[in-house]
């Protein structure tokens, strides 16, 4: 039997339909812990796309041959039925996104390009469109693969956490009432991250980097403050376990450091930040977040952080 036929069969169908809403709305996303899990789970709407076609131009008639009438009909209703899954999600509590929205379609061009030469015989035309289709495709999945690759980055960079030498380490970084964004000077990128006062905190955060410190004995944090008088900011390490504790403060290593104006490098011994939490030892192969925090401050503050790693 064909594999294609697979998709001819309506049982088959229905099962795919049943496993679909179950994965949707049933599942929760949100327990995928890291950013890896979870974006694997996001391009999950690539494929599920991809097959449901699979299925519709096997089993409808009407579907086919696939012209490109019949190609538009597949990108408006991919685009207007993703659309509504993620608008439903929101009702029901679920996170939505619109580059969810964006994989959807790409999974739906995929398939598209499976039947590309029922559109066109001209193989040189077809082979054509395969290209437009796949970086079309390319680009709509562009925020997804991004992160597949830093993964990549980050595992080859090993003990270094951020030195800004590989393209995508500005998505390991957040910021929470600040403004943060990659800049170059002298041929050297760095994190200028602006702290904006009004607010009970202002943050540089990062949450996605090699998270096992064990067998290390310091981490290490390079970075210039652009202003002129001394300042005041909290570095807080936490583990995943941190969770349980509903981020109690005494379950954290949190450090208050005076920066000076020009470079400053802050060492943090790992067996201290072990020993921080107040009833346990802090999983140090299981650091998920370090934090730069300033509270209660005057005037936008900047600092431009430059290289962050274990020793």
């Amino acid at each position: 039997m064909s594999l294609l036929n697979i998709f001819k069969s309506k049982l088959l169908f229905v099962l795919f339909l049943i496993l679909l809403f179950f994965g949707l709305f049933i599942l929760n996303s949100i327990n995928n812990d890291t950013r890896i899990k979870h974006e694997i789970w996001n391009a999950s709407h690539f494929v599920v796309f991809f097959i449901f076609w699979l299925f519709m131009v096997n089993l409808f008639s009407w579907l086919r041959p696939l012209d490109i009438k019949r190609a538009i009909i597949i990108l408006v209703a991919s685009l207007i039925i993703s659309a509504g899954i993620e608008w439903f999600q929101i009702k029901v509590g679920r996170s939505a996104s619109w580059d969810d929205v964006k994989l959807s379609v790409a999974g739906s061009l995929a398939l598209i390009g499976v039947y590309i030469f029922e559109l066109n015989k001209n193989r040189f035309i077809a082979y054509t469109n395969i290209i437009v289709i796949t970086l079309c495709s390319i680009v709509l999945s562009w925020s997804s693969l991004k992160i597949f690759m830093d993964e990549i980055y980050i595992v080859k960079q090993g003990p270094i956490l951020s030195d800004f030498s590989t393209p995508f380490e500005r998505s390991r970084w957040s910021g929470s009432f600040s403004n943060i964004a990659v800049v170059s000077e002298n041929n050297r990128d760095s994190l200028l991250v602006t702290l904006r006062p009004g607010h009970w905190f202002s943050t540089a955060e990062l949450r996605h980097f090699y998270n096992d410190w064990s067998g290390y004995t310091k981490i290490i944090i390079e970075l210039d403050y652009l202003g002129l008088d001394t300042f005041k900011v909290s570095v807080r390490v936490h583990d995943k376990r941190h969770r349980e504790s509903w981020y109690a403060y005494d379950d954290r290593f949190t450090r208050s450091i005076l920066l000076n104006p020009g470079k400053n490098v802050l060492e943090f011994d790992i067996e201290e930040i072990r020993n921080a939490p107040l009833n346990r030892d802090m999983d140090m192969s299981t650091i998920e977040a370090l934090m730069i925090i300033a509270r209660k401050f005057e005037g936008e503050r900047r600092i431009k952080i430059n290289r962050v790693y274990l020793q």
